[in-house]
């Protein structure tokens, strides 16, 4: 059975432009969360996908990146030049 995590997803223009895991509520007592806001022109998504163990390398999270792109319909995600 793969374990599925609550992602936040910021999008811009058709693109992921940003992404963060979003923490569960840890007991019965209230806790504190920060989440990532959207800006102008941007949309704040939360959707449920598989994340992997780890992010490596700048690779590993633009693959991450591209995958939550495919789940939200969006284009593929255009790799920033170094």
């Amino acid at each position: 059975m793969k374990t599925l995590q609550k992602v936040c997803v910021i999008t811009e223009g058709g693109r992921v432009v940003g992404t963060q895991l979003v923490a569960g509520p840890a007991g019965r007592h209230p806790q504190v969360t920060a989440l990532l806001s959207a800006g102008p022109g941007q949309q704040r998504h939360e959707i449920e996908v598989e994340v992997p163990a780890r992010f490596g390398s700048p690779d590993e999270i633009q693959a991450f990146h591209d995958f939550v792109a495919g789940k939200l319909g969006l284009k593929k995600q255009a790799k920033k030049q170094s």
